[in-house]
């Protein structure tokens, strides 16, 4: 058994890295695939190996995905907010610094999570029924704190709005909601990044394989506020990863270390929750999960298959993720980058076509014009999260 087991905790991780790595390529579409037909050509001896395999995809997905998300500026909808500080730390020779700091989160996350488990267990159901009804309160206060703390609090309100109403609106159009986040995020946050690379002919320089100084303060806070904030998007419905690094950030405005560094903790904190969740308050909190959800009943031993399969992935993920880090942006540093920001744009634009036809175009068209807006107006590129939080906000507070 353990041998099949471990097997197919190397074969997710070897898919979650291609899912991480490629661009368009979802976690999502290999869960579905995995359930759907190979569950039915009996690829799975039995149902610990099919949930060792989902796991362990998921988990290494979100160490992995980072990867692209600042080497090109690529974003994955839970890794969209690393595009602001990562890629300003790879145009001054430190991507792989970046990279790093998210991998440390990630793995931090994994570990409090396993620490704090028997506690987890207890306080999650008792947590799941006070939160969700107070949630769209808590969610306004982070607002308001987050546009308070703008030197320009006028440009920071209209951004938030504006990237709400675009989520509102845009949600309203006949575009499948799979790839719905894929054509907006990549308009307020991939394209501003890579049409102003383009611009301004940027260069990425050699990079340095070293580490930045970082206090203790600022990992231990930030590891343990990704964790926490990576238990509420697993928990409830409607709290993505990237509204919840919005809520870890706050008092970190300064720290692009402490930023990336929570965005880990969220994203794998997360991935792991929306397993959990389905034994713990029987709600799965994530398309993989789902799809698990859907082929086998979870109880007390699929539950433990789920934390070996989670901490294992993990650690292999995090090898894999450095590695593959080193040998990128190895590759970055040589090429053209304007080069290879103009055919990712071509890439990108050719996948929004595909996926959601005109109607994406316009919408992606649209978000891109309010990103650019965003940055050269120098106000924080959270606040376009209101693309998310906004619909958020007014869906707990029963609009």
């Amino acid at each position: 058994m353990m041998p099949e087991i471990l097997f197919f905790i190397f074969l997710g991780v070897i898919a979650g890295v291609v899912a991480g790595l490629l661009p368009g390529i979802h976690p999502n579409l290999i869960s579905i695939l995995a359930g759907s037909v190979l569950m039915g050509m009996d690829f799975f001896p039995d149902t610990f190996c099919f949930i060792s395999f989902m796991v362990s995809m998921g988990m290494s997905n979100s160490f992995v995905n980072v990867i692209p998300s600042i080497s090109f500026s690529v974003p994955d909808p839970e890794t969209s907010l690393t595009i602001l500080p990562g890629h300003k730390m790879l145009l001054k020779g430190y991507g792989y610094h970046a990279i790093k700091l998210t991998v440390i989160g990630s793995l931090g996350g994994l570990f409090i999570c396993a620490a704090l488990l028997p506690i987890i267990i207890k306080i999650v159901p008792i947590l799941y029924n006070l939160l969700r009804p107070n949630l769209h309160w808590a969610l306004t206060t982070v607002v308001i704190y987050m546009i308070l703390a703008e030197k320009k609090r006028l440009i920071a309100s209209s951004c938030f709005l504006l990237s709400g109403l675009i989520g509102i609106l845009g949600s309203q159009l006949p575009i499948n909601q799979n790839f719905y986040l894929f054509a907006v995020l990549t308009g307020l946050f991939g394209f501003p990044m890579l049409i102003l690379s383009i611009k301004n002919n940027s260069i990425v320089p050699n990079q340095k394989i070293k580490d930045k100084y970082v206090s203790r303060i600022v990992l231990n806070r930030s590891v343990v506020a990704g964790s926490l904030a990576g238990l509420i998007t697993g928990l409830l419905p409607g709290i993505g990863v990237a509204q919840a690094t919005v809520l870890a950030s706050i008092g970190q405005r300064k720290s692009d270390a402490g930023f990336l560094i929570s965005m880990g903790a969220v994203t794998t904190t997360n991935i792991l929750f929306s397993f959990l969740a389905i034994w713990l308050i029987g709600k799965p909190r994530s398309g993989v999960a789902a799809v698990v959800n859907q082929f086998v009943e979870i109880g007390f031993n699929e539950f433990l298959v789920m934390i070996l399969a989670a901490l294992i992935a993990g650690g292999i993920a995090t090898v894999i993720t450095l590695k593959s880090a080193k040998i990128i942006l190895n590759i970055v540093q040589k090429v053209n980058y304007v080069l290879i920001n103009k055919l990712i744009v071509l890439f990108l634009f050719l996948l929004i076509f595909y996926f959601t036809g005109l109607h994406g175009i316009f919408l992606t068209f649209i978000a891109t014009c309010l990103g650019i807006f965003t940055n050269l107006n120098n106000v924080r590129r959270t606040h376009l999260m209101g693309v998310l939080l906004l619909q958020t906000i007014l869906f707990f507070a029963g609009a």
